[in-house]
């Protein structure tokens, strides 16, 4: 079976923009890497059902996102939607609501677009937070990503800066009504992304700073959040400096992959079936320097890990029965991968 790597890029050295690449699940090989978009620095992309692809983008002083039409297997540019500020770190959609949140990590806020008929996106609103944490990292508030909550009733936000995970009341189209909640991870932790349960009663929540994933479980009706777990994403015996990077749970829910800049590996955790509670079983080596992000191909056969600085691609074969991962092959044809969206070949 034939499937489609798209990669964003960082675009800091050698990187001109988006990137694509023909993926065998029958060999785990990948094709000839191309250029497709020439882009400033999208190190964030997200594909809706509809097939159209949001990029983070940065133009000279101005930074935001571009929305592109995939559907005819070109990218075809719908608009740009570019402000006086940095660019976004995160990109994600709610389908149900047909909006797109754009988390400003350097400048403390999310801006909530609404998606039009043809694809393109018109701004709705934004949420602000102030507030700093107890390290230098944490210098003021760092919105890091935004996603609805499972109940649909709740947009949850996260905020590195503050140690603080805030949710939010929307109207239908995308307006803030009012901040619900605000849950307080421990002072340090760092939080940068949340991933709930299908059930829609625990999230993961990754600590970019604390190096730490914790278990929460999450009550609807209220909205509020208590913790049940904290677990290490390092082996005990590091003692080096390291960052989270990106952390994706499998389908069938039983295993947790968390990667590691600095320690340069990937964590597989897995999933107790009963209380979600979570196992380091697996830390292995990501073969490159920096692995930001990563992905699951559609088949979740393979595991594909973008290694930023040492311009890498490591491919992991993934073992659906115990999630462990095995290195298949390491190529050095994409200039500083960041995100990698997969989906299938629409040649």
């Amino acid at each position: 079976m034939k499937e489609e790597l798209i990669f964003g890029t960082y675009s800091s050295r050698i990187s001109k923009g988006i990137y694509q690449a023909e993926f065998d699940t029958d060999s785990g090989k990948i094709g000839t890497v191309h250029l497709s978009t020439e882009i400033g620095a999208p190190t964030y992309l997200a594909l809706s059902d509809t097939n159209v692809i949001y990029a983070v983008n940065q133009d000279g002083d101005k930074g935001g996102v571009s929305a592109y039409d995939l559907s005819g297997g070109q990218f075809n540019k719908l608009a740009d939607h570019l402000f006086n500020a940095s660019s976004p770190v995160n990109i994600t959609i709610d389908e149900k609501r047909k909006l797109v949140f754009a988390s400003n990590y350097n400048n403390g806020f999310v801006q909530i677009f609404k998606i039009m008929s043809n694809g393109d996106l018109s701004l709705v609103d934004e949420i602000h937070n102030l507030g700093h944490g107890v390290l230098p990292q944490q210098n003021t508030s760092h919105l890091h990503y935004a996603q609805i909550t499972p109940d649909g009733r709740r947009l949850c936000v996260i905020d590195l800066g503050t140690d603080e995970i805030l949710t939010f009341d929307l109207s239908s189209d995308g307006h803030v009504l009012q901040k619900a909640t605000t849950f307080h991870t421990r002072p340090g932790f760092g939080p940068k992304k949340i991933t709930f349960t299908r059930n829609g009663v625990y999230a993961y929540v990754l600590g970019e700073l604390a190096n730490q994933v914790i278990l929460l479980k999450y009550h609807p009706k209220t909205g509020t959040f208590d913790q049940i777990q904290s677990i290490s994403t390092l082996p005990d015996n590091w003692v080096g400096e390291n960052g989270c990077g990106a952390m994706y749970l499998s389908k069938d829910e039983k295993y947790l992959y968390v990667s590691n800049r600095g320690h340069n590996s990937v964590s597989v955790f897995g999933v107790d079936e009963t209380n979600y509670q979570l196992e380091m079983i697996q830390n292995i080596s990501s073969e490159g320097n920096f692995p930001r992000e990563f992905c699951l191909d559609q088949s979740e056969k393979y595991v594909i890990v973008g290694n930023q600085k040492s311009d890498s691609l490591a491919i992991f074969q993934r073992n659906p029965k115990h999630g462990n991962l095995t290195l298949l092959s390491v190529n050095h044809n994409v200039a500083e991968p960041v995100c990698i969206i997969c989906t299938q070949d629409n040649q």
